[in-house]
């Protein structure tokens, strides 16, 4: 099995990686899924990691961009059908992070490992929610911070 780190650049999957390396869990790659609407000091931040842990983070990014899934996807299924754009992001409505982080991190995946991979996520400790929709995704998962309490 290949240890897969899920790096988003937030705290929380920062912290993991961190603290991954601080006790040397074997690391087999560290992916970051570009939405290409980062915020410029996260590439710094990425940059800094990489540099202060001496490993590259593998960078993918989807092949339809965040402007055209918004305003022009032509949605081809349900009661949307025909209906131009899914509109803009938020809490309850996630699809900018399925389609341009998950869904992007599982066709790499897939591809490059099949099966045979562990997806280690930045999950803290409280976000109970969070942690308990994760672990039903049939797909082998870990959250350090979890395991841990933090």
């Amino acid at each position: 099995m290949k240890n897969i780190v899920s790096f988003s650049g937030g705290k929380d999957s920062t912290a993991m990686l961190l603290m991954m390396v601080e006790h040397r869990i074997p690391i087999d790659e560290i992916v970051f899924c570009d939405t290409e609407k980062e915020f410029p000091q996260m590439y710094d931040h990425i940059q800094k990691v990489q540099e202060y842990i001496g490993r590259e983070i593998t960078i993918l990014r989807a092949l339809g961009k965040f402007d055209y899934l918004m305003f022009d996807h032509v949605k081809t299924r349900g009661n949307n059908k025909g209906k131009k754009g899914y509109g803009w992001p938020d809490m309850r409505i996630r699809w900018c992070t399925s389609k341009l982080k998950t869904d992007v991190f599982k066709k790499y995946s897939k591809q490059k490992y099949g099966k045979d991979y562990i997806k280690f996520v930045g999950i803290a400790y409280h976000e109970t929610v969070r942690w308990n929709k994760n672990q039903n995704t049939g797909q082998p998962i870990a959250m350090p911070l979890v395991e841990l309490q933090i």
